[in-house]
């Protein structure tokens, strides 16, 4: 269970790279390469995925599908996809800074 775990923090910290090296995630309000993250991070601004990932298991049990980091409202949120075990793709929405839960919504 623990090496399936971690498996899924590796895809979904790829995942999140990969979208910063398109472009395509605009949580920075410009392109940006995946040094921006990191440094965003060791600054403080915005929690490391792995804390994010825990946090958001926890609030809904599942395997991650996606996770994206964009600016809402002014704050940095995680939105993390889950697939539930009853089969449900929920989407929970952390803020990056605090991990404070702020949604949980059917996907």
């Amino acid at each position: 269970m623990a090496r399936n775990r971690y498996f899924l923090m590796f895809v979904a910290v790829l995942y999140v790279v990969v979208l910063a090296m398109s472009g395509a995630n605009e949580a920075f309000g410009q392109q940006h390469d995946p040094r921006d993250i990191q440094a965003a991070v060791r600054r403080g601004e915005v929690l490391p995925l792995p804390r994010i990932l825990d946090l958001a298991q926890k609030r809904v049990p599942g395997e991650v599908l996606e996770v994206e980091l964009e600016k809402d409202d002014g704050r940095f949120v995680y939105e993390v996809k889950m697939l539930t075990p009853d089969g449900r793709v929920r989407e929970v929405t952390i803020d990056a800074h605090s991990g404070k839960i702020l949604t949980v919504e059917d996907d």
